[in-house]
């Protein structure tokens, strides 16, 4: 029936809100962990007031926010094709010339991951950031960049850099960045993981509280109102729950209605009646 539908996708919309709301925990692009110290690019942020940084190398310009995305502020850098929220945007060196996605700054991708630095820098601290996700898709593998970022503490902010060579392999893009704000500093305190503010509350997370404190009230105040207004008794206090009884059956029902839709879609039948 057409109501037994719409509470089939009712309950499939709340999982949904769910499973969003836990991936926006995701990656964090300003603070992580690598070679077992924590890093923290926030201050960075604020000393550069999160404007785009850029360099040049060999023609071709690279973009990048620490802690944010090159969106908005280069008006080339969107790429509704793949990638809104770029974190690094190359311009190239073609006459006129193009501009590439080169690794997304959407927190839910997981991008990007955090790594110690390499052999080269010795016992240098640091991190590397590599974005590996969310770039200009070419062949098999989308453009990728790997940004340095190695301690130095008399360098107050510093400035970003093009490693030699720039690119190696093809549309795999090397930056460096030597600053004071590359150097290990104290944890986040312990709880849920931050979101880039000094280890504040992510939206994930906020997302997640509501919806489960919205629920819990919801099931309280509909007993509350079940018992005492309409003096129900037994598992008539619970609030609609002829709705929760059937909620296993409504997933299952949700589910199919949209993979039959989905192959309707694709030529391969569909309909929802024979559920």
């Amino acid at each position: 029936s057409k109501k037994k539908r719409m509470k089939a996708l009712l309950v499939l919309a709340l999982f949904a809100l769910v499973c969003l709301a836990s991936a926006q925990q995701g990656t964090n692009n300003c603070q992580g962990n690598a070679g077992g110290d924590f890093y923290n690019l926030w201050d960075l942020h604020q000393k550069l007031g999160g404007s785009v940084q850029s360099t040049i190398s060999s023609g071709q310009t690279y973009y990048y926010v620490p802690c944010g995305t090159v969106q908005g502020q280069i008006t080339d850098c969107n790429f509704p094709s793949y990638d809104t929220t770029p974190a690094v945007c190359q311009r190239d060196a073609r006459n006129p010339p193009q501009y590439h996605g080169c690794g997304t700054g959407n927190p839910s991708s997981g991008s990007p991951t955090w790594q110690p630095l390499d052999s080269s820098y010795g016992s240098t601290k640091g991190f590397r950031l590599f974005f590996n996700k969310g770039g200009e898709p070419d062949g098999t593998e989308p453009r990728s960049t790997t940004i340095d970022f190695v301690c130095e503490p008399s360098n107050d902010p510093g400035q970003l850099s093009a490693k030699i060579p720039d690119e190696s392999p093809e549309h795999a893009y090397h930056l460096e960045w030597r600053t004071k704000y590359a150097c290990p500093g104290a944890p986040p305190p312990p709880g849920p993981g931050g979101d880039g503010e000094k280890g504040g509350i992510s939206v994930g997370w906020i997302l997640v509280i509501i919806f489960f404190g919205i629920l819990i009230l919801y099931f309280l105040i509909g007993a509350c109102v079940n018992k005492f207004y309409f003096k129900s008794e037994g598992v008539e206090i619970i609030p609609n729950h002829g709705f929760w009884f059937a909620l296993p059956g409504l997933v299952k029902d949700g589910n199919v209605f949209v993979v039959r839709k989905a192959l309707g879609l694709c030529g391969r039948g569909g309909g929802y009646s024979a559920v």
